[in-house]
């Protein structure tokens, strides 16, 4: 939607929050009876104001006198520079030296904040949201939540205190509410005025929610992922509308009746000492005997270790699939698992014929060539030579009489071999000389 209208109609915090709420980046304007103020927005975040009818320059020079930063006449001597030169005059004061950079950026957040706060008392004005990809502002500059103007301006013009204002002490529970409770379909609406029921944003009904059984701030920052400002001035909202209150505190226990007091009262007689109980001590104990074990017992344990290693040993010579695939009705998986790894042996063997061509300018016939020349394992020649395919049976590789690992096309662009063998379905491959 279009953000533009006028204040008669929409109320400030809501476009404010509107824009937060879209994470717009672009500058917001209002023109009001007198002035006219621009806000930047960087992905919802303030970054950034000016007003037309005060420079940023006679704003500042007065948040750095009111707070004692800046001597009046070292700011009019950077000033004056300032005008007549091309320099900005925030850069000139911490070139002179007069202020320090995160000294300028706390003077400029303070700025935006007094500033923004006279704007929230506009009641009348035209208001527009120009987009855009990016907007200026001081590097380094922490930006300002909407959440936390609001929830600051609400405590300037309340007081610290006030029933509606919530602190980090308190515990916050919810109240029964004397009309409905509603959620806006459409967050970024206005709100609505329909007295029958009380309207609430999807944010502001789930921390209603939360306040079942009563928590304070940080309480409520941790289980709903909320920045603290966001939550209180969530809180805010929903204390003024009635429906959360802080908890009534326990009152103390009352004191107990009065009575004489302790100066008056006899000194407590010394208790008696108790008499010594003498008991028998029981016999100390006797050594224990040395368990032997029995010979058998002392033989058992290698035994079956020696076992163990020699059916593992009798599996991975008759094949490793017969070692975690043992049974009888496994047959099929154990074939397709020893079918895998001749595959992979066929694609390792059509990979070390290419590189000894690209070495050597022509394919090897013999498979233990390649093992010799470090492109080959042992294993992988062993299971290349058993192609049941292929006929393939010795370490010889055959020429194109005859079945063999093939290397054909621009191999070096083709698809990796094992790829070439599970797409063909165990059509062999020929290596062409």
């Amino acid at each position: 939607m279009a953000i533009e209208g006028s204040l008669d109609l929409f109320q400030l915090p809501e476009i404010l929050q509107l824009i937060s709420h879209q994470t717009k980046t672009g500058i917001l304007t209002i023109q009001g009876e007198t002035d006219i103020i621009a806000i930047s927005f960087d992905r919802g975040r303030i970054v950034a104001a000016d007003a037309l009818n005060q420079t940023l320059e006679e704003a500042l020079g007065e948040v750095l006198a009111s707070q004692g930063l800046v001597a009046p006449a070292d700011f009019l001597r950077v000033s004056t520079e300032h005008q007549a030169g091309e320099s900005r005059l925030v850069d000139l004061l911490v070139e002179r030296k007069i202020i320090d950079r995160p000294q300028l950026l706390k003077a400029l957040r303070l700025h935006i904040f007094r500033l923004l706060t006279e704007l929230l008392a506009w009641r009348s004005g035209e208001f527009k949201f120009y987009s855009g990809e990016e907007v200026a502002f001081e590097e380094g500059f922490k930006p300002i939540s909407v959440e936390e103007l609001l929830i600051r301006s609400v405590e300037e013009a309340a007081g610290e205190g006030h029933p509606t204002i919530p602190d980090s002490r308190s515990i916050y529970e919810a109240v029964a509410a004397d009309r409905p409770v509603r959620v806006k379909v459409d967050e970024e609406g206005p709100t609505i005025a329909d007295p029958s029921a009380i309207w609430l944003t999807g944010t502001e009904k789930g921390l209603l929610d939360q306040l079942a059984t009563g928590y304070n701030v940080a309480a409520l920052v941790k289980k709903t992922g909320l920045d603290e400002y966001k939550v209180r001035y969530t809180l805010h909202r929903l204390l003024e509308l009635g429906l959360a209150r802080r908890r009534t505190a326990v009152s103390a226990p009352a004191p107990a009746a009065a009575g004489p007091t302790p100066a008056s009262l006899p000194p407590p007689a010394p208790a008696p000492r108790p008499e010594p109980v003498l008991t028998e001590l029981p016999p100390p104990p006797q050594a224990l005997e040395p368990v032997i074990a029995s010979p058998l017992e002392s033989y058992l344990g290698p035994a079956l270790a020696l076992v163990s290693a020699l059916a593992l040993l009798i599996g991975l010579i008759i094949g490793p699939g017969a070692v975690w695939l043992p049974f009888r009705w496994q047959g099929s998986e154990r074939a397709d698992h020893e079918q895998r790894l001749v595959d992979l042996a066929r694609g390792a063997l059509d990979r070390a014929n290419q590189t000894y061509y690209l070495a050597h300018g022509r394919f090897s016939r013999d498979a233990q060539a390649l093992v010799d020349a470090g492109l080959l394992s042992e294993r992988e020649r062993r299971l290349s030579a058993g192609w049941q395919a292929s006929g393939l049976a010795s370490t010889e590789l055959e020429g194109s009489a005859g079945p063999s690992s093939v290397a054909t096309g621009n191999f070096l662009l083709d698809p990796p071999p094992e790829g070439r063998a599970q797409a063909s379905k165990g059509v062999p491959l020929v290596l062409i000389d």
